[in-house]
């Protein structure tokens, strides 16, 4: 698997999470900090991840096209 299908994998799986935890854990109170708050941030993290990997996906750099 490439570099990028990987960053692609985890992004997926990373937004897949943390629509989980927002969903399911509206009223689950922790002492720290809330799991839906988690699930949010981990969406954001996620798309995050898979939008810049498909940036440099359609549009490498010219330093990494004279590398390859």
């Amino acid at each position: 698997m490439s570099k990028n299908s990987g960053h692609l994998v985890i992004g997926g799986v990373m937004l897949a999470l943390g629509t989980v935890l927002a969903l399911t854990t509206k009223n689950v109170e922790t002492p720290i900090v809330s799991l839906d708050k988690v699930g949010i941030v981990l969406i954001v993290l996620g798309a995050i991840e898979v939008l810049w990997t498909l940036k440099v996906m359609l549009f490498p750099s010219p330093n990494s096209r004279s590398q390859q």
